[in-house]
C-alpha cells in the first residue's frame, strides 16, 4: 500500500508540473453563444507579419455573432491584412470570400464575418495576419515575400489564458511533492 501511495503521489506531481507549463500554450480567440455560457468556436490568435505578437488583438464583436474584430496597436504603419493557412502560406482576404467577408477595414481595425467556421477553427484553420512595415522592409501583399526582423524582446505574446490556472497546477505539484517528502520521512 505504501508503494502504491508513493507512486500515486509521484504521478500527481508529474501531471501537475506538466499541466502548469502546458496551459499557457493553448491560446485562441473564443466565440461564445448568445447566453455567454457555451463556447461555440475557437479561432487562432492573430499574427503580425506572420509572427505571434501582443500588438494585434482579436475578439468576438458580441456574443452569438460570427463577426470578429482585429485591432493593430503597434507604431509601425499598417499596410493591410491577410490570412495565413496551416502551412504558413499567405492568402489575400479577397481570395477567401467563400469562408469570410470583410465587414469593415478602417485605420488599424479589421472586422470580418466568418461564413465557414470549419476554415477558421483552432488550431489548423486560417489565422488573421496584420501586415505592418518593419525596419528596412514593408508588409507583403498577396504573392509577395517579406523579411521580418527577429523579435529579441523579453516580452512573450499574450496567450489569453489565465495565469491562475498555471498557479493552481503549480500549487498541486508543490502539495504532491510535500506529501511525498513527508511520506519518505515517515518511513
Amino acid at each position: 500500500m505504501k508503494k502504491f501511495l508513493s507512486v500515486l503521489i509521484s504521478v500527481i506531481a508529474a501531471v501537475s508540473v506538466c499541466a502548469a507549463f502546458a496551459v499557457p500554450a493553448s491560446a485562441a480567440i473564443n466565440v461564445y453563444s448568445p447566453q455567454g455560457v457555451a463556447l461555440m468556436h475557437s479561432a487562432n490568435d492573430p499574427l503580425l507579419n506572420g509572427k505571434a505578437t501582443t500588438q494585434v488583438k482579436g475578439a468576438q464583436v458580441s456574443a452569438g455573432s460570427n463577426q470578429l474584430v482585429f485591432t493593430y496597436s503597434g507604431t509601425a504603419k499598417l499596410s493591410g491584412w491577410n490570412l495565413i493557412d496551416k502551412n504558413g502560406n499567405a492568402i489575400a482576404l479577397s481570395d477567401a470570400s467563400a469562408v469570410c467577408s470583410v465587414v469593415s477595414q478602417e485605420g488599424n481595425t479589421l472586422v470580418i464575418e466568418i461564413l465557414d467556421w470549419d476554415a477558421f477553427e483552432y488550431p489548423d484553420g486560417y489565422t488573421v495576419n496584420a501586415l505592418a512595415e518593419t525596419e528596412g522592409t514593408t508588409g507583403a501583399t498577396s504573392g509577395e515575400t517579406t523579411t521580418v526582423n527577429k523579435d529579441d524582446s523579453a516580452t512573450s505574446p499574450d496567450t489569453g489564458v489565465s495565469v491562475a490556472a498555471a498557479a493552481v497546477c503549480a500549487a498541486g505539484a508543490g502539495a504532491a511533492i510535500l506529501a511525498l517528502s513527508k511520506k519518505k520521512d515517515a518511513e
